[in-house]
């Protein structure tokens, strides 16, 4: 049926198992409003890149607003995206689902009627939070560097929602400055990272780095405890952009603010606050840990024969 409706078709890269999670979780996510709608998944061929997701059309992305259009967004806008991005958290962390790869070119946004309207998309590394240390997996090798979190490199234990709120925080702080927070040289991209984080956050005491399995924790603790930079980066701001930027970027992950609570936060206070009607789903689907293709070839199909069967 023919509805002129403009959609956008993503043709999704990388492992099987990645295309099949995205399908998943953004059925799962549909009822959201600041997650990017899923209209169907096709296949046009034999190949895992002969997938094709149709999605509901986003004109731009906040990668082009923050470092290619020249705009320089006001704190009104950046309120509203932070506050926007802060609700399609909050149900995708009570639902136990982390999306692992937040930054700013996986947020698309609308500027239709001069207000932002914001849509995270890219879930391809998004999985359920597991519920034991049997199904962990090395954030290094899917978060994107600069928004990776410290416990990306210190730790391959299981992760946490707190990974979303540190990769939040750096967008966050980006908007306001137009300039990556965290660069890493490419010669020691980690040592580099590791340097930036402890320089703009500070250094935790000895005691709280508990990362006793890490490469790096001897290097992380050879480093000066001296004031933390965050404050000169952002020192035009007010007091509450600055508070919420360091909640958001605390190097111990206990430390850190989750959405619920950055929702509450003052800078968010003239900010709508909607009655959470939301339906949030039970029980998460059924994950497969190993990499079996024909487990996850059969759940592609079941997933492509769900779209072809609602036509």
């Amino acid at each position: 049926m023919e509805t002129k409706t403009v959609v956008a078709i993503k043709r999704p890269e990388g492992q099987l198992k990645h295309t099949v999670r995205e399908i998943r979780l953004l059925k799962y996510l549909r009822n959201v409003d600041n997650v990017v709608r899923l209209h169907e998944a096709f296949r046009d061929g034999p190949a895992v890149d002969d997938v094709f997701l149709v999605m509901e059309f986003v004109e731009s992305n906040l990668n082009d607003l923050i470092f290619k259009k020249g705009k320089v967004l006001g704190l009104v806008e950046v309120k509203s995206i932070t506050h926007q991005l802060l609700l399609a958290l909050q149900y995708l962390h009570r639902c136990n689902v982390v999306h692992r790869d937040l930054k700013p070119a996986n947020v698309l946004i609308s500027m239709a009627g001069g207000t932002p309207k914001v849509k995270l998309c890219d879930f391809g590394h998004g999985r359920f939070k597991p519920q034991n240390s049997l199904a962990m997996s090395n954030l290094l090798e899917l978060t994107t560097l600069f928004y990776i979190p410290p416990e990306g490199i210190l730790s391959k234990r299981m992760y946490e929602t707190s990974v979303d709120m540190w990769s939040l925080g750096c967008i966050f702080v980006e908007m306001i400055t137009h300039k990556a927070l965290f660069c890493a040289n490419t010669r020691n991209p980690k040592i580099s990272l590791l340097n930036k984080m402890v320089e703009v956050c500070g250094r935790p005491a000895n005691e709280e780095l508990n990362y006793p399995e890490s490469h790096y924790l001897l290097h992380v603790k050879s480093l000066p405890r001296a004031p933390p930079q965050l404050e000169i980066l952002l020192k035009e701001v007010n007091v509450d952009v600055l508070d919420l930027a360091k909640s958001f970027l605390q190097f111990v992950t206990e430390r850190r603010i989750t959405a619920e609570e950055a929702l509450k936060h003052p800078f968010f206070s003239d900010c709508p606050h909607p009655i959470d009607n939301n339906q949030y789903p039970l029980e998460p689907f059924y994950d497969p840990q190993e990499d079996d293709t024909k487990t996850w070839e059969d759940l592609l199909q079941q997933e492509l024969d769900f779209f072809k069967n609602a036509q």
